[in-house]
């Protein structure tokens, strides 16, 4: 797949990766790996959207190239595939960039079951 938009560094933003969200049935192997092999996600817990915490729940990972100060990636240059296709705009949409962004940052996340 190609890379995908997103306005993570002019934004400043992490709410991608901090925490990592992706589905609950996403499989173990395919989290991603440094070039020594080891797993740069470790597994959190599993969130749930505050609006509506009986819906989708989502696995989170603390990625261990995020930055906590910055609240950017430390090897953005170097991110794995995942990361380069996960965007929160959708180029087909006819809003733009800004409005789906802060839409997208509005959905706030609750840890409902830790590690």
């Amino acid at each position: 797949m190609k890379e995908k938009f997103g306005p993570c560094i002019e934004k400043k933003c992490a709410v991608c990766c901090n925490p990592v969200k992706v589905e609950s049935f996403f499989p173990e192997d395919e989290i991603p790996v440094n070039e020594k092999g080891e797993k740069i996600w470790e597994y959190q817990g599993i969130l749930a959207s505050e609006k509506t915490p009986d819906g989708i729940k989502l696995k989170a990972y603390k990625c261990k190239n995020f930055d906590e100060e910055t609240g950017l990636c430390k090897n953005y240059k170097n991110r794995p595939m995942i990361c380069r296709e996960t965007t929160c705009i959708d180029e087909k949409s006819k809003e733009s960039t800004d409005k789906q962004y802060k839409k997208f940052i509005k959905n706030k996340f609750i840890l409902i079951k830790e590690k």
